[in-house]
């Protein structure tokens, strides 16, 4: 089954590992994120999601701001400034996507979608960091996709991102190119995987 999903959110941050300080997100959503959504909605074995398609709607924009933490690591829901205990984050600003995946089950439940409708998910959807909800909504089968800020923009290199875990919770690494606002991650070229 493949799913199409909008998601969108006022602030979004897909942490780099690289910076080990602060929180400094990657340019667009990654693939282990957008799984992260669906799996919010409804996960579980035998039920699994492959990432085949990210539709980046709006301009990529970024600004600067600080999170809250408690001492032993943990992020607080919130917003602060003026606290020792905050953490600064670059975050991306009014952001939008269209992620397309693939069930990794024969015939999976009619229970996503219902629980999209209803918004009943395992737990609330987030982008990247759980002060950052995320707001979804299923795109009809047929229907056509939206047409997002990037189109006709050519071709982006976005560097080294980080793809996915796999065995042993050993992270791979991947070097998309967006299209014209859209990363396909069905094309051979797309998955040269690091790590």
């Amino acid at each position: 089954m493949d799913v199409r999903l909008l998601v969108r959110g006022d602030r979004a941050c897909f942490r780099r590992p690289e910076f080990a300080e602060d929180m400094v997100s990657y340019d667009v959503i990654t693939p282990l994120a957008a799984r992260c959504v669906l799996e919010a909605v409804h996960a579980g074995a035998p039920f699994g999601w492959r990432i085949e398609e990210i539709r980046v709607l709006q301009p990529l924009r970024m600004t600067w701001m600080a999170l809250a933490e408690v001492e032993r690591g943990a992020a607080v829901d919130g917003i602060v400034g003026g606290r020792r205990d905050r953490r600064m984050a670059q975050v991306l600003t009014d952001v939008a996507y269209v992620v397309t995946a693939r069930a990794e089950v024969a015939d999976p439940p009619a229970l996503f979608h219902e629980k999209v409708v209803r918004g009943r998910f395992v737990r609330p959807p987030c982008l990247g960091h759980r002060s950052f909800p995320a707001e979804i909504a299923l795109l009809d089968e047929g229907a056509p996709l939206p047409e997002g800020a990037l189109a006709g923009s050519g071709a982006v290199d976005l560097g080294w991102m980080l793809h996915d875990y796999h065995e042993q919770s050993r992270a791979r690494f991947f070097r998309p190119t967006m299209i014209d606002g859209v990363i396909d991650l069905r094309q051979p070229n797309s998955l040269i995987l690091a790590g």
